[in-house]
């Protein structure tokens, strides 16, 4: 069968939202992350993949697809999923879908992006021995060296990130500027970064 049809209540978490799954995907497509398409209480209907972050598979309702279908979040309602068989067109640039990954793609972030905001030592070094490079801007002009002040990394990846005239000092007291560079204006290429408490200045 390649399609179910069940009552359930949106589960608002924050500001995001998500449909819990009364089947089992694996039982009913063939395995957990399948691409499904959703129609709400028979009328609003939209593409979409079936999530699985460490918890009961579910549906994500993103609040593009929640307004137009007229739902706050919470109410109990009609879901009809059916497996999506038609390919998925590739997207165009800056044009947001319902894929985190794709979105990345269409942003112009790269994986040195994400290692140097939330990745280990060992991620960014092997990302940077495989020809990951340090100056690439994104849509926003923004560097991996960028990303790595917003989170506050350790010094140790602030100093890998560093290219160009940047370079990382130490020893400095915390400051509500610990991570802005000094002689860079805030929006220059590459360096719109984040003041933070991290007792460490990146200069230029």
């Amino acid at each position: 069968m390649s399609s179910r049809t069940f009552s359930a209540t949106i589960v608002r978490d924050g500001s995001a939202c998500f449909i819990p799954l009364a089947f089992d995907p694996p039982t009913a497509f063939g395995r957990v992350r399948a691409p499904v398409k959703v129609t709400l209480n028979g009328g609003y209907s939209f593409r979409s993949t079936i999530a699985a972050m460490g918890g009961p598979p579910c549906i994500p309702l993103r609040r593009s697809h929640r307004e137009a279908a007229g739902l706050a979040g919470g109410e109990t309602i009609e879901i009809r999923v059916e497996l999506d068989t038609e390919a998925r067109v590739v997207t165009r640039p800056s044009v947001e879908t319902d894929h985190f990954m794709r979105d990345c793609r269409t942003k112009g972030e790269t994986p040195l992006r994400r290692a140097a905001a939330f990745g280990s030592d060992a991620t960014v070094g092997m990302l940077l021995d495989a020809g990951a490079r340090l100056d690439a801007l994104d849509m926003n002009g923004d560097s991996p060296l960028s990303w790595a002040s917003w989170y506050t990394r350790p010094r140790s990846i602030i100093r890998m990130l560093c290219y160009g005239g940047f370079h990382a000092n130490q020893g400095l007291r915390p400051t509500a500027y610990g991570l802005w560079p000094t002689a860079c204006r805030p929006q220059a290429a590459g360096c719109r970064l984040q003041p933070g408490l991290a007792g460490l200045e990146v200069r230029r």
